[in-house]
Formats: structure tokens, sequence, C-alpha cells
């Protein structure tokens, strides 16, 4: 058996006839419409983006006063307190 790797099902083998496909020129079909990009709020997205960046990863303070309430044995929390947390966790992400 010979694979001919240069034919193309239904396409003629005639170079000239064949067309590039330039996706601007195209116009769009009914159905499926091209794809658009709207930047308008590249501005606002960068300032937020700054914003974001700024704030600190962890609240520290609440980090520390969670340790040392830990370590000196002064924490309290139930287990329905746990439950409902590890849940929310793991809906919210």
């Amino acid at each position: 058996m010979k694979i001919d790797l240069h034919s193309a099902i239904g396409q003629s083998s005639d170079p000239a006839s064949v067309r590039k496909s330039n996706p601007q020129s195209a116009p769009a079909s009914k159905g499926n419409a091209p794809d658009v990009a709207d930047f308008s709020n590249t501005r606002r997205m960068h300032e937020l983006t700054g914003i974001i960046n700024a704030l600190p990863e962890i609240r520290r303070a609440k980090v520390e006063s969670l340790t040392a309430s830990i370590q000196n044995g002064t924490y309290s929390c139930t287990p329905e307190q746990s439950a409902d947390a590890l849940l929310s966790h793991m809906i919210t992400g």
C-alpha cells in the first residue's frame, strides 16, 4: 500500500486552484462569529494588579496571634468550626 502524504481529500490537485485562507478577510458565517478582544480597560487592570501585588500574601498579625495562642494552649476551636472551615475552603478554593 502506498500512502501519498501530499494529497488532500476533496481538494483539487491543481496548485493554481488552491486559495490561501485569510481569517481577517473571510466573512463571519452565521453562528460562527469572529473572536473579539476588548482592551479598553487595560490601564485599570494594571492599576488593580499593582494594588493586589502590593497586598501582603499572608495576614501576618492574624497568623502571629494564632501561632501564639496555639503555642501557649489558649486556642480553642470546636469540631464544628473546624469542619465548617474545611468545607468552606474546599468549596471556594
